[in-house]
């Protein structure tokens, strides 16, 4: 997931094994410019959420401010949608942030 961009674009980004950029190629799953311009200088509340789905895709949503700003259905591009256990986390470049809840729930 990509916030806050130059070009106050929202990108939601799947990494696959190999590839030139960290070890990997990544795939833009979605991208979306909200409607509201990016409140620099102000705390921002952000919500991503992540689920699997039956037929074997994965779909991720993300929010901001309470409103959503970006989906996606990651079906395989690139590599196959992950569904196994593993670890989650939090990466920040270029930012100040600071994390007030952080929830990783199954169901």
């Amino acid at each position: 997931m990509s916030v806050n961009r130059r070009d106050s674009s929202v990108v939601i980004k799947k990494k696959c094994p190999g590839g030139p950029s960290n070890g990997g190629t990544y795939y833009s799953l979605a991208k979306a410019i909200p409607n509201e311009p990016i409140p620099f200088g102000v705390w921002q509340q952000i919500a991503v959420s992540i689920r699997d789905n039956a037929d074997g895709s994965v779909s991720i949503g993300f929010a901001r401010g309470g409103a959503v700003v970006a989906e996606a259905t990651d079906s395989g591009l690139g590599c196959p949608p992950n569904l196994q256990n593993g670890a989650v986390g939090i990466r920040g470049d270029n930012d100040n942030f600071s994390v007030e809840n952080f929830r990783v729930r199954s169901g």
